[in-house]
């Protein structure tokens, strides 16, 4: 178990949940939520990466339960479809939803694929931004989001921060202590007035070119 699966059962518990893997990757973390919440939980993976769609059915034929499902399309604000751009970064190739992207796939609104979701894990490098405004206010069901936000272009990080508390939902950002940088991943308070400009960036390469991102991970629960 790593340190965001032990960060995450520190906090909820799976049992008896309707969970919403949403950028589901490989299936890594849905696998954690299906072994530690079944068989009382219902999964749904929602992914759109064709090798990762594979990967993932290979996980659920293994389970041999039908309350683990898949959506094998992206998530946005609208249903139809998107473009996504496919990114070599050094930590292996990524996709992301983009106007510069080639591959077109299927996407859905995420109220519409899972509408009884009660817990959401919603990782969509960026996109979070056009998914959560409408999202948090019709899936009334959901009582915790594991968000991993990104810092893309203009986008506020305090906007998305403050329309979770607007809905009742108290923020826990992942944080460790000062002398145990590598330690486990422990609950940091986070106001929802926080900005990018006060989160620590991270150095990278995307298509070869240095960089650096800056990424949140947060969990809201109400």
């Amino acid at each position: 178990m790593d340190q965001q699966e032990r960060w995450y059962l520190q906090n909820f518990s799976l049992q008896d949940q309707v969970i919403a893997d949403v950028g589901a990757n490989v299936g890594r973390l849905s696998q954690f939520f299906w072994d530690h919440g079944k068989p009382s939980c219902r999964l749904v993976s929602i992914e759109p990466e064709p090798n990762n769609i594979q990967a993932i059915e290979a996980r659920i034929r293994e389970a041999g339960s039908d309350r683990w499902t898949l959506e094998a399309c992206a998530v946005s604000a609208f249903a139809g479809e998107i473009t996504m751009l496919d990114v070599d970064t050094e930590f292996g190739r990524n996709s992301m939803i983009s106007d510069a992207g080639e591959r077109v796939v299927a996407c859905e609104r995420l109220e519409v694929l899972v509408p009884d979701a009660t817990i959401v894990k919603l990782d969509i490098e960026g996109h979070e931004y056009a998914v959560l405004p409408s999202a948090i206010s019709m899936l009334t069901e959901v009582r915790v989001w594991a968000l991993e936000l990104h810092q893309a272009g203009a986008h506020r990080l305090e906007q998305v921060l403050g329309m979770l508390v607007d809905h009742g939902f108290t923020l826990a950002g992942a944080g460790r202590r000062r002398d145990e940088p590598s330690g486990e991943w422990l609950n940091a308070e986070i106001s929802p007035s926080l900005s990018w400009d006060q989160v620590p960036g991270m150095k990278t390469r995307v298509d070869g070119l240095p960089g650096v991102s800056k990424m949140l991970h947060v969990i809201a629960q109400r």
